[in-house]
């Protein structure tokens, strides 16, 4: 299993216990979707959901691993947010300024930080607002966020990275 967009550690293998699974930490709103998910017609494009566990005190959502039958050297892996808004509630109230995301911020868009934000870094809204505005996530209702390529040496091409 290879995680592409950032959330290694979110993302644990739990063979004797859930053969063919992948665990995703998890909150409950993910939870709910992904349980109400399962009964619509959509249910069958998406990986299946066998509900939750709990690990030292962490959530995780069980899901079927989609990439355990193919060769990682010849995989293409695809990570898509959907959604015109792709970030919860509770971050529209946390206030915490966060330097990581305004670093992300300035690499993708040099212009984009106020003085004010060059100095005490971005909340993870402002962040996400920047990021549907400046890709198809706001107009479109989905975005690729990362996808990997293996090439002919073994080693992959990470679009996230590129």
């Amino acid at each position: 299993f290879v995680a592409i967009a950032g959330h290694e550690d979110s993302f644990r293998h739990w063979e004797d216990e859930w053969p063919g699974a992948v665990l995703k930490k998890t909150t409950s709103h993910e939870h709910a979707a992904l349980e109400e998910l399962m009964g619509t017609n959509l249910s069958e494009f998406v990986p299946r959901y066998h509900g939750r566990q709990t690990i030292n005190d962490e959530e995780y959502v069980v899901m079927q691993n989609l990439t355990l039958d193919f060769d990682p050297a010849e995989t293409h892996i695809m990570d898509v947010k959907m959604g015109k808004r792709t970030f919860m509630e509770s971050e529209v109230t946390n206030k915490k300024k966060r330097l990581d995301l305004l670093q992300k911020m300035v690499k993708a868009c040099k212009g984009e930080a106020t003085e004010e934000e060059l100095v005490e870094g971005i909340t993870k809204q402002r962040y996400q607002q920047f990021r549907e505005r400046m890709s198809t996530s706001a107009e479109h209702g989905f975005r690729v966020d990362a996808m990997q390529i293996p090439e002919a040496n073994g080693d992959s091409i990470s679009a996230e990275r590129a």
